[in-house]
């Protein structure tokens, strides 16, 4: 299963421990990681946006992915370090999966 994968290089990427980002606080040290994870969980697995609700047990429902998805894309074209970071998570998944690697202009 790809999403605890995920969730792991996301946090090791913004330097939390899963149990850190994953917990329910809205700090935004932690909830803008959490919320990278559910975009890249999105975009590398193609799951709906239900069956990613279920997958994250934080998450109250698919409205909540599909918020943090756009709240994600948002912040990606506005802050480059945050963009930079997730596609480090985003490589290390790759790798760790065997995945394709993406293109550096891939999003």
């Amino acid at each position: 299963d790809i999403v605890p994968v995920v969730i792991e290089m996301v946090a090791g990427t913004f330097g939390l421990s899963v149990e850190e980002m994953m917990s329910s606080t809205r700090d935004r040290h932690k909830l803008w990681p959490r919320q990278a994870t559910a975009y890249l969980a999105r975009k590398l697995t193609g799951l709906s946006y239900p069956k990613l609700a279920d997958a994250f047990d934080n998450f109250n429902d698919h409205t909540t992915i599909i918020r943090a998805e756009r709240r994600t894309i948002l912040r990606m074209e506005e802050d480059e370090d945050f963009a930079k970071k997730l596609q480090v998570a985003e490589q290390a998944v790759r790798k760790r999966c065997g995945m394709h690697p993406a293109s550096s202009a891939a999003r």
